[in-house]
């Protein structure tokens, strides 16, 4: 029987209780505030940090710390993955350790997997927002089939990748259907165990030797790699304490990433969207404003040149290209019929008025705008020749809610 013991072996160690581990009141606000969800299955809840606080960059404690948080119904802590961590280049990510040993390993293309002791016995593996998602009810089912015979403690938090072919993101994995060891955490300390101090049979994420972190930032930046991710680095700051991560991934993965995670509209539009403005001669930050978008992802898809979408188009797999064909021609086609509109509402009010501008064309625009229920700021944008405008239509067009596959 393979087994990593307790920390404290010959003994149970009580467990860590949600109260010593995040202030409770700052918690409950964060719940209240839509920051953290909260999903539960029987006695058990798992805490995940929502797109609200990616969106709105709130990373409190409560919100870091609560990225696939297990709890059971006495917020006794079942499971800690390690919080949340972020590029180099993000604003929310702390300044990179001096004179602390670096680990750098390989980030894979799946699902976190967070491996803890069910209630009704047995190993049970988890996705950050769900106790069920399909990745946690497929990694429990390799679990069980391949690896029931390995046993950790109770104070102690196994995390995988889970990897399998109707998981795929982006990366092809071909046909592997497994769990990769990623990480041991001690959950009362939040710090990393050696991956061998747990007999596991199964893959292990690859290490690499890197010379130093900028390095790594400078090999990552040439895109040298992109048939993979990227990579993830730690700093081992002790025993007690959780270790320090970042995440580097490959610019043309990153670009692929937002079109495919998910297969949603939202992820088109952007790549369409900013191809239009960038046909139109539109710079990074007028269009990043028009568009309401963040200006790096602009610029990253306006360097795919000649053409966005093309470019992008030839990085995804064949199987995303009927899929991802026909949301670039409905985005096109929506956004194309209205600017057909607005170019039409121009042309009458300049006929009723007899001038291209003035009194009487506003009084006209503003009436041919009302009777259809339309804003009339870009017909006064096109009156005058803005370019800037096809890029305000485009941003009125934006698919609504969200996009994001989850569990990832």
């Amino acid at each position: 029987m393979k087994e990593l013991a307790s920390k404290s072996p010959g003994r149970a160690t009580p467990r860590l209780h949600l109260d010593d581990l995040v202030d409770r009141a700052l918690l409950s606000d964060a719940i209240a505030g839509g920051l953290v969800s909260v999903r539960g299955e029987g006695s058990l809840r798992v805490l995940n940090y929502t797109a609200r606080a990616t969106y709105s960059r709130v990373w409190t404690r409560a919100t870091r710390l609560c990225r696939g948080l297990v709890v059971d119904d006495g917020n006794r802590v079942v499971a800690r993955p390690f919080p949340k961590f972020f590029a180099p280049s993000e604003p929310d990510a702390p300044p990179a350790p001096e004179g602390v040993p670096m680990v750098v390993h390989e980030k894979f293309d799946g699902s976190l997997g967070i491996a803890y002791h069910h209630p009704d016995g047995g190993i049970r593996l988890a996705t950050r927002g769900s106790l069920s998602s399909d990745q946690a009810e497929e990694a429990t089912r390799i679990w069980q089939e391949r690896y029931s015979d390995v046993r950790f403690g109770e104070d102690i938090t196994p995390l995988f990748e889970i990897i399998y072919p109707d998981n795929r993101v982006v990366v092809d994995y071909g046909s592997m259907r497994d769990l990769v060891l990623l990480a041991v955490i001690d959950i009362r300390t939040g710090a990393d165990l050696p991956l061998g101090c747990l007999d596991w049979p199964g893959p292990v994420a690859a290490s690499h030797e890197v010379g130093s972190f900028a390095d790594l930032a400078d090999h990552v930046a040439a895109g040298a790699e992109s048939a993979r991710e990227g990579y993830v680095v730690r700093f081992d700051m002790g025993s007690e304490q959780p270790h320090v991560r970042f995440k580097f991934k490959f610019p043309e993965y990153v670009v692929a990433h937002r079109i495919v995670t998910g297969l949603t509209s939202l992820r088109v539009w952007e790549v369409a969207a900013v191809a239009d403005a960038v046909d139109r001669g539109l710079d990074v930050t007028t269009t990043s404003r028009r568009l309401r978008m963040d200006p790096a992802t602009v610029e990253a898809i306006s360097n795919r040149t000649p053409d966005p979408v093309d470019g992008l188009r030839a990085g995804l797999p064949e199987e995303f290209w009927p899929w991802y064909d026909a949301a670039v021609r409905e985005s096109r086609a929506a956004v194309g019929r209205r600017i057909e509109e607005y170019e039409s509402l121009v042309r009458m009010a300049r006929s009723e008025s007899g001038a291209t501008g003035g009194r009487d064309f506003a009084e006209a625009a503003l009436r041919l705008c009302s009777e259809r229920g339309l804003a009339s700021g870009p017909v006064f944008a096109l009156n005058k020749g803005r370019t800037d405008v096809y890029a305000s239509i485009w941003a009125a067009h934006r698919p609504t809610g969200g996009g994001d596959r989850p569990d990832r």
